[in-house]
C-alpha cells in the first residue's frame, strides 16, 4: 500500500509546515493528499500529529486508530497514539500503546522515555528509574531531567546530584542541587525556616522540579505560611497534576486556614489518584465529623486499611463512634463484638464501649477495662519528700526550661502552655528524682490492682517507657475531655494549684463520657477531684478526663504522664 505514495516533494513540504507548527496548513495539504492515498502511513501519522497540535484529540485518535488498523506494527503511530491517550487523561491506554511499541522495537528510545515519564507521573518511581536510566545511557539529554526528579523522589539524592553535576553549565546549577539536598534534610529534621531558605534557592536553578515544591510546601505549612504553601502546591500540581501527595498537602493547608470545602476537594482528589491513601481518608473524615456528616466520615474511616497500629485503631474506634451517634446500635454492637475478639487493646474503642454499655444498659463486651473509674487511684506524695515544697518549685523551674507552646494545636489544652512529651528520661536533678518516685508509685498501683480481672491488669506491658509533659493553665485555662489512646496507664502530679473562687475551679473530672457521644442517661459515672500541691492521680489511659476552667488570675501547673507499651506481652 505504501508503495502507492505521494511525491517526496509533497511530503517534504508538509513535514516543513509541521516543523513550523502550521497545523492548519498541514491538515489542508494532508487531507488533500489522503483523498488520493487514503492508506498512506506517513500521511495518516502527520494528520494525527496536526490534530494533536491543535488540541483536537478525538480527531487525532481517529487518525492514529486508522493508521494502526492498517499498519498494526507501526511503532511510531503507537507512540503518537499514546500521547493522545496521555493528553486525554487515559494513562492506562497510553501505557498499553507504549508497551506494544516497545515490544515491536525494544530499542525505541522515544517510547522508552515516554513510558518512563508516564511511570513517573503515576508515581511508580522504581519502574520509571529503570526505563529512564536505559534512555540516559543512549540519549542523556532526553531523560536527564525526569530521571533526576525520579531519583530525588526515591531519596537517591547523591545520584541525582551527580547526574546534574555532569551536565551542569554553571556553578549555580551545582549549588542549586546541593541546596535541594540540604533543604530536604532540614525539612525532615524539623528546621523549617532553614529548609524554606534552601529549597527556595534550589528552585531558582530547577523551577520545574515538583519534588522541591512538595517539600517546600510541607515546611511552609509547618511554619504557618499557608498562603505561600497553597501557591507552592498549585505550582507543583501544574508540573505534575497526578501527584497525590501534593493534593494532600494542599488539603492540609486549606484545612489549617479553615477553608474546609477546598480542603475536602483536595483530599478527595488525592484519594481519586491513590484510593488507598490512608492519610487523606483520615483527614477528610475528620472534617466530615466536624461538619456532622457522619455517614460520609464513616465511609472514609472504613476505607482506611493499614498495618500502622495507631491509625488503624483510631479508624476502627471512630467508626464505632459514628455508628453510635447515628443510632445504628445493632451494627455498633456487631462491630464492637468483632473488634473485641480481634484487638482487645484499642483504648479509644474501650472508652466508647464503656459509655455505650452504660447508656444502652447492656453488658460491656470490650475486655480492656470495663469499669475504668474503679481503677482511679489518688495519693499525695508531699509528706514523703525530704525537700518539701522546694521539690515542686524546682520541678517547675526545670520544666519551664523546656520549649513551652501556647495553646498547642490538636491538643486538649486551651489558654495554657504545654511542653513536648520529653521530660523523661530526665537529664536534670529534680525530674530524675520525680521519675524514680513515679516508677515506685506505678509499682504500688499495679500491686494494688493485681487481683482484678481485666486485660488492663492481665496484659500489663512487659516493656514500657514513661513519657511526661508539663502543662501550665492560666486565667481561662482548661483542658477539654480526652483520653490517651496510645498509653496504658496515665497520671498527673500537681505542682501548683489555686484556691478556687467558685465550685470546682481548676478541678479534674474523670468519667465515662467524651467525644461528643449522645447522652441518653445523664447519670453516667464521673467524679471530680479538687487537687492540692503534691496530689498524684493514676488511672487507665482509656478513662475520659477534663479540667474545669480556671477563672481567676493565677497558674495551675502539673506534670502529666503516660506509661506507654513498647510491646504487647503478658507478664
Amino acid at each position: 500500500m505504501e508503495n502507492e505514495t505521494a511525491s517526496e516533494e509533497s511530503l517534504r513540504y508538509v513535514r516543513e509546515l509541521l516543523s513550523q507548527s502550521k497545523f492548519q496548513l498541514v491538515l489542508k495539504n494532508v487531507n488533500e493528499l489522503l483523498e488520493k492515498f487514503p492508506t498512506h502511513a506517513e500521511l495518516l501519522n502527520l494528520q494525527g500529529l496536526s490534530h494533536c497540535g491543535l488540541k483536537q484529540f478525538n480527531e487525532a485518535l481517529a487518525s492514529f486508530e486508522k493508521l494502526i488498523e492498517i499498519f498494526p506494527n507501526h511503532e511510531e503511530g503507537l507512540s503518537n497514539m499514546a500521547v493522545v491517550h496521555w493528553e486525554s487523561g487515559d494513562l492506562d491506554a497510553a501505557e498499553s500503546c507504549l508497551k506494544k511499541a516497545i515490544n515491536l522495537k525494544p530499542n525505541f528510545v522515544v517510547a522508552l522515555n515516554q513510558l518512563g515519564n508516564l511511570y513517573f507521573l503515576k508515581n511508580d518511581f522504581e519502574r520509571a528509574k529503570l526505563l529512564l536510566t536505559e534512555v540516559y545511557k543512549v540519549n542523556p539529554g532526553l531523560s536527564r531531567r525526569v530521571l533526576c526528579s525520579t531519583l530525588q523522589a526515591l531519596g537517591e539524592f547523591e545520584e541525582a546530584i551527580n547526574i546534574i553535576s555532569i551536565h551542569a553549565n554553571s556553578k549555580s546549577s551545582n549549588e542549586g542541587s546541593e541546596q535541594f539536598k540540604r533543604g530536604i534534610d532540614l525539612s525532615k529534621q524539623g528546621d523549617h525556616e532553614a529548609a524554606v531558605s534552601a529549597l527556595t534557592h534550589s528552585l531558582k536553578t530547577d523551577p520545574d522540579n515538583y519534588v522541591i515544591h512538595e517539600h517546600l510546601a510541607v515546611s511552609l505549612i509547618a511554619l504557618g505560611k499557608l498562603d505561600q504553601a497553597i501557591e507552592t502546591c498549585k505550582n507543583a500540581i501544574h508540573i505534575n497534576p497526578l501527584l497525590e501527595k501534593i493534593h494532600f498537602n494542599l488539603g492540609v493547608a486549606y484545612q489549617a486556614k479553615d477553608e474546609l470545602e477546598l480542603a475536602i476537594q483536595s483530599y478527595l482528589r488525592a484519594i481519586e489518584l491513590k484510593p488507598d491513601f490512608n492519610g487523606a481518608h483520615d483527614n477528610v473524615a475528620g472534617i466530615y465529623i466536624l461538619q456532622g456528616r457522619l455517614s460520609s466520615a464513616l465511609f472514609h474511616y472504613d476505607n482506611i486499611d493499614t498495618k500502622e497500629k495507631i491509625l488503624s485503631q483510631k479508624a476502627r474506634a471512630i467508626s464505632l463512634e459514628c455508628l453510635y451517634k447515628l443510632g445504628n446500635f445493632d451494627q455498633f454492637a456487631e462491630r464492637l463484638n468483632n473488634l473485641a475478639s480481634l484487638d482487645s487493646k484499642n483504648l479509644r474503642a474501650a472508652a466508647v464501649s464503656s459509655f455505650a454499655a452504660h447508656q444502652l444498659k447492656r453488658p460491656d463486651p470490650y475486655p480492656f477495662c470495663r469499669d475504668p473509674l474503679s481503677y482511679l487511684y489518688s495519693t499525695n506524695i508531699r509528706a514523703w519528700l525530704p525537700d518539701g515544697d522546694s521539690f515542686f518549685d524546682n520541678l517547675i523551674i526545670e520544666a519551664e526550661d523546656r520549649n513551652l507552646i501556647w495553646n498547642p494545636p490538636n491538643i486538649s489544652t486551651s489558654s495554657g502552655f504545654q511542653s513536648q512529651p520529653d521530660l523523661f528520661p530526665a537529664k536534670t536533678k529534680w525530674l530524675s528524682m520525680l521519675e524514680e518516685k513515679l516508677a515506685d508509685e506505678i509499682k504500688k498501683y499495679r500491686t494494688r490492682y493485681k487481683t482484678r480481672y481485666s486485660d488492663f491488669v492481665s496484659f500489663w506491658p512487659a516493656k514500657h517507657k514513661l513519657v511526661g509533659w508539663y502543662v501550665k493553665l492560666v486565667e481561662g485555662g482548661h483542658q477539654t475531655t480526652h483520653i490517651h489512646p496510645t498509653g496504658w496507664l496515665s497520671g498527673v502530679l500537681y505542682l501548683k494549684t489555686l484556691n478556687p473562687t467558685f465550685k470546682d475551679e481548676g478541678a479534674i473530672e474523670l468519667g465515662l463520657h467524651g467525644h461528643d457521644l449522645p447522652i441518653m442517661d445523664q447519670n453516667y459515672p464521673r467524679v471530680r477531684h479538687q487537687p492540692i500541691v503534691g496530689d498524684l492521680l493514676l488511672f487507665p489511659s482509656s478513662l475520659f478526663h477534663r479540667t474545669i476552667p480556671v477563672k481567676q488570675s493565677g497558674e495551675r501547673c502539673v506534670i502529666a504522664f503516660d506509661l506507654l507499651p513498647i510491646e504487647d506481652r503478658n507478664i
